[in-house]
């Protein structure tokens, strides 16, 4: 016999329940059914898990117990009863099967990046916009041009106690810079000259 998505969960479900329902095997294990379920017909979903359901009972019961259950699911079943069901399943699923194309898209738009810049020393590149601060925390998840390496006459004028105003246009990457400083002040060589002096604060202008 082929066992299709959910004949073990299904299986379980009548080993364990000591009454055997339909819509109560359809409620319990909806997400499951939602999954495994690709047809938009709401009919042969119904169909194709009835014939399911009786098939694997059929297997586990007596002939007085079998004809009863199939009774029983032929009540459940009945007319368009169970119809909000599988509409609601087709929906969900449809949903889900969208949401999974987006997750295999991103993974593969992703892994193209990561060859992409697996020579770089750094596992991502920024991508800047508007505002695009990079934090102390993310510095080494990027790769951008290192403002360490043109502070040098700001850190300076710090230094010497001097106030200082950092001017630049929107979006130029002042907030980063002055993360940066800020980094620069508390390694071992520039803390080891500025700790007799009174550091003052940086101003920030556009």
């Amino acid at each position: 016999m082929v066992k299709y998505q959910g004949y073990f969960a299904l299986i379980s479900y009548l080993r364990s329940q000591a009454k055997w329902s339909f819509r109560g095997f359809l409620v319990l294990y909806r997400e499951l059914i939602v999954s495994s379920s690709s047809s938009k017909d709401w009919r042969e979903l119904n169909k194709t898990w009835i014939d399911r359901f009786l098939g694997a009972a059929k297997k586990l019961s007596d002939k007085k117990i079998f004809a009863d259950l199939t009774k029983k699911v032929k009540s459940e079943s009945k007319g368009h009863r169970l119809k909000p069901y599988w509409k609601g399943v087709i929906t969900e699923h449809k949903t889900e099967f969208k949401k999974r194309k987006q997750e295999n898209k991103e993974n593969i738009d992703s892994e193209g990046r990561r060859k992409s810049t697996k020579r770089l020393p750094y596992p991502s590149i920024r991508s800047w916009a508007t505002n695009g601060i990079i934090s102390p925390d993310q510095r080494d998840k990027y790769y951008y041009a290192d403002p360490a390496k043109t502070n040098t006459e700001l850190l300076n004028s710090i230094l010497e106690g001097k106030f200082v105003a950092l001017h630049g246009p929107r979006s130029s990457g002042k907030t980063t810079r002055v993360y940066r400083i800020m980094q620069q002040l508390t390694e071992p060589q520039v803390e080891q000259m500025s700790l007799s002096q009174n550091l003052p604060g940086i101003f920030l202008a556009n």
